[in-house]
Parts: C-alpha cells; sequence; structure tokens
C-alpha cells in the first residue's frame, strides 16, 4: 500500500498525480477513467465485475491553458442505471453538467448531482475527495453517497476535508 504524507503540500493537480493516489486500491484504479470534460463524449467506459465504474472529470477541457482545473467524479452504478456527479465543492460548472446530462442521456442513465461542499474554496484537495468518494462508492454503493452528503452538511468545509484526508486507504 501507498503512503501519503498529508503534511506536505503536495497537491492532485495532474493526472500522472491522480492515478498514483489512486494505486493505493486496485478496485479504485482498476476501473477509474480520468479525463477533460471534453473527452466524455464518446468515452469508453471500464465497468468491475459488480457492474460500477467511475470517472474523474477535470472541470478544464484539453485546450484550456489554465495550469489547475477542478476534478469531480462520477459514479455509475449500471444495474440500477444511476449515474451521480459528485463534486467537492458547493456549486458544479453549468457546462460540465450539460455535457455530463448528454453523455448519461446517449448511454440511458438517469443523472443525479451532490454538491458536497467538503473541500474549502481555495484549497486545491479535489483529487483526495475524489479518491475518497470513489473508495465510498466501491465499498458502499450510491446509495451511501446521498448519505454521506447528508451527514456532511453538518460540519463546516475545513472540518470535513481533513476528515476525507485522514480516512483515505
Amino acid at each position: 500500500m501507498n503512503t501519503i504524507n498529508f503534511t506536505s503540500k503536495v497537491y492532485i493537480t495532474t493526472t500522472e498525480s491522480l492515478k498514483q493516489l489512486l494505486n493505493s486500491c486496485k478496485q479504485c484504479s482498476k476501473i477509474t477513467n480520468i479525463i477533460t470534460r471534453d473527452m466524455l463524449t464518446g468515452l469508453k467506459i471500464k465497468k468491475s465485475i459488480d457492474n460500477k465504474s467511475t470517472i474523474i472529470i477535470n472541470t478544464l477541457t484539453a485546450t484550456e491553458e489554465k495550469e489547475i482545473g477542478h476534478w469531480v467524479t462520477m459514479c455509475i452504478d449500471w444495474k440500477s442505471r444511476e449515474a451521480i456527479l459528485v463534486n467537492s465543492l458547493k456549486q458544479i460548472d453549468n457546462s460540465l453538467t450539460k455535457t455530463v446530462k448528454k453523455f448519461c442521456k446517449v448511454n440511458h442513465l438517469n443523472f443525479h448531482i451532490i454538491n458536497l461542499g467538503s473541500q474549502q474554496k481555495l484549497s486545491n484537495n479535489c483529487g483526495y475527495h475524489c479518491k475518497f468518494v470513489i473508495h465510498t462508492f466501491h465499498l458502499h454503493g450510491i446509495k451511501r453517497l446521498f448519505k454521506i452528503r447528508r451527514i456532511f452538511d453538518k460540519f463546516s468545509a475545513k472540518t470535513i476535508e481533513n476528515f476525507v484526508k485522514k480516512n483515505l486507504i
């Protein structure tokens, strides 16, 4: 198992650093696609034996020149045909939502959004939140994500962010 030093100022800002974080869990790394939002159209998705898939989407497009975007997670339960876009911030970009809705329509998935509000506004820790969401989804299923949202509502983003970072495998 890889260890992560949370006291250092290492942020998950690249696809490679996100893959390295996911590699601490075989299940998480095996069936997670990491893409920019413009790559969602036409994406061939990896499915696990238990009919679950996850996609980490960077809010930037491949042609944008900003250095850092924001990572969000889409969890798909193919058995129930449910897709949940989970964002660690309070709001999500409308153009990303439209792109994900189109993807879900083409794949005959019911679409939901969960804005966890688990990340501080100026924090660069969205990659850690993605890993936490993916691991929770694979262990406990889609319903647990809705429960987490209700629990997280009771705490500050700073408290939740510390909890997420401490509870990664």
